[in-house]
């Protein structure tokens, strides 16, 4: 936002969010086209916040499929991410990392072990990796099953 917008409480110009398409919320449509499926989940937009809207600009200073940025951070890390606050661009590639290296993980033990999404998931769970991944185990199992299918072309 420039100085005179927010001097004469302009909104900057605005465009229809290239990550939802304008309608809010991300579907399983909008996670394929910016391959992000093992990633994110459908629900509200963080790039617009939902508002389906952002300014013009915002492509140039954030990419449209930044995969840390999402809705269920806290919205004082949303805003550092789109300012490009170092920290928590840092904090985000390192979650990001982690997800990748699950990712890989996940891949080795099916490929090299021969399991499946449940005898990955139990593997996990003997780790004690996170406890709550008991209380999610059908969600955890699709999302093993999903990386299998992405990644091993089954």
């Amino acid at each position: 936002m420039s100085i005179w917008s927010k001097i004469f409480g302009m909104k900057a110009a605005q465009k229809s969010c290239p990550r939802c398409l304008g309608k809010g919320h991300v579907d399983w449509a909008d996670i394929k086209r910016l391959d992000r499926e093992l990633i994110w989940i459908p629900g509200k937009c963080a790039y617009c916040n939902g508002s389906g809207m952002v300014e013009r600009t915002m492509e140039e200073r954030v990419p449209v499929d930044l995969p840390f940025l999402v809705i269920n951070s806290p919205e004082a890390t949303r805003k550092k991410i789109i300012a490009g606050d170092s920290g928590a661009m840092e904090v985000g590639h390192f979650h990001h990392q982690q997800i990748n290296a699950t990712i890989d993980e996940i891949v080795y033990l099916h490929l090299e072990n021969g399991w499946d999404a449940k005898e990955i998931f139990e593997y996990f769970l003997s780790e004690g990796r996170n406890s709550k991944l008991a209380d999610k185990r059908d969600e955890v199992v699709d999302y093993i099953e999903r990386v299998i299918q992405k990644k091993c072309n089954v």
